[in-house]
């Protein structure tokens, strides 16, 4: 039997597009109106409303992930009983393969040589709230067709992009951050005044990030306030097993019931109940401020540059832009650092300002505007 033979017998019905049918053609592709294409399981939960959004309103959607998805397994349960194939462990061209008239990621980098799809609308869902211009290489976003903007700044840039690039005719949709619908619907109560503060230490990647310069003594010094502390590595500094990240194993031994290490890559329960986020310019510190309307200390360390050509750009990113209308900058060592956090946990700033010119819809509200998006893209595809 063969691999699309193998698909409709696991999702149960027949997919095919009706030539396909007549045709006897029993292994073609299956076809469907939407694909939501994942480079990496990691990349599933920026789609995942859209994708439910879209098959309510009556699409027919696929999700297809071309690694295996071991930790999405009740993700994938309800995925199917909602009516939305799921497909892990593809090739990249068994991904590409598969019909429809639009394909939207969350996967960077991505363009037709790599996934030679015959979608009419290769679309991308960023799948970070900072520049799309600084951190990706130059020509990351060269390969979409529309890309679903999270806030202004993403419009501006993928403008520029575009122009600088010679690509015509590309838009860009205000749509919001994926992500943030999931994370608004998983929000636990507040806990109740008077609790240990919460802290969370979430920097970046790079050769500068807070992390691997001070962090395990940057750790130590919190736990020495006696705050509740978590740290949540970025996932490459996990996959290349950093130093740092023995350190603050060895500090974890010592403190087991204080500090919390997040390394399984998809955990999300330290941004739901923190009190303040540590950061450099990492694109999580603005998901926790969009979310919860807390501070954010951000530590003036090297910037996270992948793209030296940025500073061609009019745009300047947000990660250096807004920083102060999101929180404090602080110098990079732990004794600033700790004074800046007391200072943060007792002010009752409210963020909404800074929140709005990076975050064009609030938390929760990313499916429905995406789906206004994909019902003028789908007009445009009608025969």
């Amino acid at each position: 039997m063969g691999l699309w033979s193998r698909i409709r017998r696991i999702l149960g019905r027949d997919v095919s597009a009706p030539e396909q049918v007549e045709s006897g053609c029993v292994d073609a592709p299956p076809s469907f109106d939407i694909i939501f294409f994942c480079s990496s399981h990691v990349d599933e939960i920026w789609i995942r409303s859209t994708a439910y959004a879209a098959k309510a309103a009556g699409y027919s959607c696929c999700v297809a992930i071309t690694d295996t998805a071991p930790t999405l397994l009740a993700e994938q349960r309800l995925y199917e009983t909602s009516g939305i194939a799921f497909l892990d462990g593809l090739r990249f061209d068994e991904a590409a393969a598969l019909k429809a008239p639009v394909m939207i990621t969350a996967s960077s980098g991505i363009e037709r040589t790599l996934l030679p799809t015959q979608a009419r609308h290769l679309i991308h869902m960023p799948h970070s709230l900072a520049s799309l211009h600084m951190i990706y290489r130059g020509d990351a976003f060269h390969g979409y067709d529309a890309l679903f903007s999270c806030g202004p700044h993403h419009d501006a840039e993928f403008a520029e992009i575009c122009e600088k690039a010679g690509l015509q005719g590309r838009q860009s949709f205000p749509v919001g951050y994926g992500k943030l619908d999931v994370l608004h619907q998983a929000m636990p109560e507040p806990e109740p005044a008077g609790a240990v503060p919460h802290v969370l230490v979430a920097p970046s990647w790079g050769p500068e990030n807070l992390l691997e310069a001070i962090g395990a003594e940057l750790v130590e010094a919190l736990l020495g306030r006696g705050w509740r502390v978590t740290v949540r590595p970025h996932p490459l500094l996990i996959i290349e097993n950093a130093p740092v990240m023995e350190a603050l194993k060895d500090i974890q031994t010592r403190h087991e019931e204080s500090l919390t290490l997040e390394t399984d890559m998809v955990s999300n329960h330290a941004m739901l109940s923190a009190d303040l986020l540590i950061g450099d310019y990492s694109g999580t510190a603005f998901e926790f401020s969009a979310l919860r309307n807390k501070p954010v200390v951000f530590v003036d360390v090297g910037k996270k540059v992948v793209n030296p050509a940025w500073q061609e750009f009019q745009t300047l990113p947000v990660e250096i832009a807004l920083r102060d209308e999101l929180g404090a900058i602080c110098a990079s060592h732990p004794e600033d650092i700790i004074r800046t956090v007391e200072c943060s946990l007792a002010e009752t700033r409210d963020f909404a300002d800074g929140i709005g010119k990076f975050l064009h819809h609030p938390p929760g509200a990313c499916a429905a505007a995406a789906l206004v998006a994909i019902d003028a893209i789908m007009k445009e595809t009608a025969p």
